[in-house]
């Protein structure tokens, strides 16, 4: 097993460019690095959303969750998602990226965030941290899936 760690982005911010790179590869459609670096980053406020977390093997990234507020979300009762999850092809399947969901539950916890969403293609990784299925995609091209896990109360 890869020994890491996890820590916010905005304690490593020279590692922004490479998390917005592996997000303009990995999801091509992407808006341009400034946008996407504002969705990562937005304010740079810890006490708000967007919010990002990195694992990192050593010092090396090697993988990322971000969590943000989805304004559009807001009336249909679902403001908060993870935005993107991230793991580098070499360690997946690791139970690496089952870490960083875990790791934004926490931090969505901490935030005072009772409910996370996330649109994915794979449902069963968010099924093996508690997650439910809220919603399937309605066109016979996508494999979308919209999850959902309430968050512990805190107390």
């Amino acid at each position: 097993m890869v020994n890491f760690t996890i820590i916010e982005l905005l304690d490593l911010p020279e590692l922004i460019p490479t998390i917005v790179q592996w997000i303009r590869t990995e999801w091509p459609d992407s808006r341009n690095e400034e946008a996407v670096e504002n969705r990562l980053c937005g304010s740079r406020l810890r006490s708000q959303l967007p919010s990002a977390l990195v694992m990192l093997d050593g010092a090396a990234p090697i993988g990322f969750v971000s969590l943000t507020l989805y304004e559009k979300g807001i009336e249909q009762g679902r403001p908060h998602w993870i935005d993107a999850l991230y793991i580098e092809p070499a360690y997946r399947r690791r139970g690496l990226a089952l870490k960083l969901i875990q790791a934004a539950e926490i931090r969505g916890g901490i935030l005072g965030i009772s409910e996370i969403f996330a649109l994915t293609e794979i449902p069963g990784l968010y099924h093996k941290a508690g997650w439910h299925d809220v919603q399937k995609s309605n066109t016979p091209t996508s494999r979308d899936v919209i999850v959902g896990k309430r968050l512990a109360e805190k107390r």
